[in-house]
């Protein structure tokens, strides 16, 4: 899964050698300078040979190779040979010519003189028998044993200056990379391949390049690191800190400087990695891919997301009945059509936006506790967020608005992000809070971007798009007709969850994650022809769905549900095999009960607060009867009686009335949302009730009524005119 983007240099059998010499330290200061010379291999046609390099002496005396004066012309090593046998070259004194032999003894005719450079200064004396016993030991003509020679020899600054530059050229290279570290430290590092970061806009992301090295400390135990290129400066350090045993030359103080330069020359011909490192849709070599860690890029790089998706290898047949067992997961038509096709959203939220329409709504799942509105929504809209994510779902309740921001612009690209449990706070103090959330959770998404801020140096920062989707469930609705026109209500219940479909989707986690992750290998292949269905189809179903909807926002909202169900059909047809007639019929149907979902989000956007539902409630109750309502002195003797009206007022027991408001509003199947608490707080809020003295400056929402023997009880105390002001409306 490596793409290469440099060819690595291919360095081919070693060729003869040219004699040349180093650095003092490198060469004349060995103690056997002539044991760690290698010769060079020399072919006569037959076969290749290894020779040793030796000096010749004069007058007993071991010589140096020198420097020929400034006027005398500088020539090349040649080899001699004695009964048919190579030698190495050597160096020889001043006047005598260096030409090449060959293998029959005979110095060719008009051979070719080659520049050739000596040193001239003498330092220590070599002992000539052991120059000539050395002369005659033959060696392997391998590759490993010119390398290992190599790094112990001085030969290679002087080797560019070699008569055969383009024959040298390139074993020099491969010399100095093999030299690695040993002169000063005890450890060798390779790098193995050099991996660049892709962001979802196709940039490097240069501060996050990484260098895969293979160390070797003392010929042993190879292991492999990742070093930053960042971080090279630094190299010889982290590999001190990294092992113990990795060890530099404390006599030479540019030690680590020479690590680095090293390194860094052996980096130059290594190959080369993308690694993409952001979950979601991009641009990979021309074809678009969703990606995901696990991916098979094949060459084209490697993924590190961060986000492994749990898929397992269904066929198409069983996707398709997947889907199937998805679309009855819930027994009301309407809120299942909604469910399902907006779990599709946010792998198509890309698309709807490269084709000039970007969705800006949510879903809301609303419902009392225990009504599996939590339990559908993991099954449904987890399938593409970080595992630890998955069943501990962030929560309006524990959450931070900075937090929601965050995870919705950095981690809900190209996906369903999962908001849980918006329910009834405890003090008033919570209360304000948790909507103040809830608000800017709903802003955020349907005006597609966050708030601007300022960073650390005071830069003004506008607001981050939005690239995703959001769902919410909570047990309680916003307020405000701007508020409800960006969301999707689905009234969930629990009676009408399918258990024993929604219990065999916790034990296949992988199922819907399946689906979704071949719907986008769907996608990708009609990637260009989705958008332009999008772009055609667009002003079409405006007008279409614009005769039964009237809000704009929400005209919106049921278009991109409506185009989903159209890929999602074609998917099933023309990728799952599912037949077309049945498949199309079923989805006609599912767009038409979307709607009728979308028609009762448009109601609740009229719909009363909590407050003026609770007292039209008493209304109704009242002039039917259904309330038992008295004279205040008969109250105490009457008993089991609801409250009593005096002077225009009605003082109404707060536990036995709420009972029946709420069975009222079973029955005629509408959601409320609110405790008798919160009811209360709720009808102070919009003025149908007032506050009383509680001794001791408190106050409280009940009124605190004297009646048998002194006694005082509390009442929820509502006006007569209150009651009759809601019925005119």
């Amino acid at each position: 899964m490596v793409v290469v983007l440099t060819n690595k240099i291919s360095h081919g059998g070693r060729e003869k050698m040219s004699y040349f010499t180093n650095e003092k330290k490198n060469f004349f200061e060995q103690s056997n300078p002539i044991e760690k010379m290698q010769g060079y291999s020399h072919s006569d046609g037959k076969e290749k040979r290894m020779v040793k390099p030796f000096v010749i002496k004069k007058d007993t005396e071991p010589i140096r190779p020198f420097t020929i004066g400034k006027d005398t012309k500088l020539i090349s090593p040649f080899t001699v040979g004695k009964e048919s046998r190579l030698v190495s070259p050597f160096a020889i004194e001043k006047g005598i010519e260096l030409v090449e032999a060959y293998t029959d003894n005979k110095v060719k005719e008009n051979a070719v003189i080659h520049p050739f450079t000596i040193a001239s200064d003498i330092e220590k004396l070599v002992s000539s028998e052991m120059a000539l016993s050395k002369a005659s030991v033959e060696v392997s003509d391998s590759d490993k044993e010119c390398g290992k020679a190599a790094q112990n020899t001085a030969m290679d600054e002087s080797k560019g200056n070699c008569g055969k530059k383009d024959a040298t050229k390139e074993k020099r290279m491969k010399v100095e990379e093999e030299l690695a570290f040993e002169p000063v430290a005890n450890y060798i590092l390779t790098p193995i391949q050099k991996i660049i970061y892709i962001n979802r806009c196709g940039e490097e992301v240069h501060e996050n390049e990484e260098i895969l090295v293979r160390v070797e400390i003392n010929g042993q135990c190879p292991e492999n690191i990742i070093v930053k290129t960042s971080d090279i400066y630094r190299i010889a350090a982290i590999i001190g800190r990294r092992f113990s045993s990795a060890t530099v030359d404390c006599f030479e103080p540019k030690a680590e400087k020479i690590v680095e330069a090293e390194f860094r020359r052996k980096t130059q011909r290594i190959p080369i990695v993308r690694c993409y490192f952001e979950a979601g849709w991009q641009d990979v070599d021309g074809v678009w891919v969703y990606l995901y860690d696990g991916l098979q890029l094949g060459c084209r790089g490697l993924t590190k997301t961060n986000l492994s998706l749990l898929v397992h290898s269904y066929t198409p047949t069983q996707i398709a009945e997947i889907v199937q067992r998805a679309l009855h997961i819930y027994k009301q038509k309407e809120i299942v059509a909604t469910l399902f096709l907006f779990s599709f959203t946010g792998v198509l939220y890309r698309i709807f936006e490269l084709a000039g329409f970007t969705p800006h709504f949510l879903l809301f799942l609303n419902g009392k506790s225990g009504s599996m509105k939590t339990t559908i929504a993991k099954i449904l809209y987890t399938q593409l967020v970080e595992p630890k994510h998955r069943e501990h779902v962030r929560r309006v309740d524990a959450d931070t608005v900075v937090s929601f921001e965050r995870a919705i612009v950095k981690r809900g690209v190209d996906t369903i992000t999962l908001i849980d449990d918006y329910a009834p706070a405890k003090t008033a103090q919570k209360k304000a809070e948790l909507q103040q959330k809830l608000e800017s959770i709903i802003r955020m998404i349907g005006d597609g971007s966050t708030k601007s801020r300022s960073n650390a140096n005071l830069d003004d920062i506008q607001g981050e798009g939005v690239r995703g989707t959001v769902v919410l469930t909570g047990e309680i609705r916003g307020k405000g007709l701007s508020s409800n026109l960006r969301c999707l209500y689905c009234e969930m219940r629990r009676e009408n969850a399918d258990v024993e479909i929604v219990t065999w989707f916790q034990e296949n986690p992988e199922a819907f994650n399946s689906v979704i992750a071949m719907f986008t290998n769907y996608l990708s292949l009609n990637w260009d022809a989705c958008i332009g269905y999008i772009q055609r189809q667009l002003p079409v179903l405006r007008q279409i769905i614009s005769k039964k909807i009237s809000e704009r926002r929400l005209i919106d909202s049921a278009v991109v549900l409506w185009l989903v169900a159209d890929f999602v059909e074609d998917f099933l047809i023309n990728f799952c095999g599912s037949e077309r007639e049945q498949t199309h019929m079923q989805f006609e149907e599912l767009k038409q009960c979307m709607l009728l979902n979308v028609q009762y989000s448009q109601m609740l956007t009229d719909e009363d607060t909590p407050g003026v539902m609770f007292v039209k409630a008493l209304k109704n109750l009242i002039e039917l009867k259904e309330l038992r309502i008295c004279e205040k002195e008969n109250f105490v003797f009457a008993g089991n009686m609801d409250g009593f009206e005096d002077s225009g007022d009605f003082y109404l027991v707060p536990e036995r009335v709420f009972e029946k408001v709420m069975q009222h509003f079973s029955i005629v199947k509408e959601y409320f949302p609110l405790d008798l608490r919160e009811t209360v707080v709720a009808l102070h809020e919009e003025g149908f009730i007032k506050t009383y003295a509680n001794g001791r400056g408190k106050r409280t929402y009940y009124a605190r009524v004297s009646l048998d023997k002194g006694n005082k009880t509390k009442f929820l105390r509502i006006s007569r005119k209150v009651l009759e002001q809601f019925g005119e409306d």
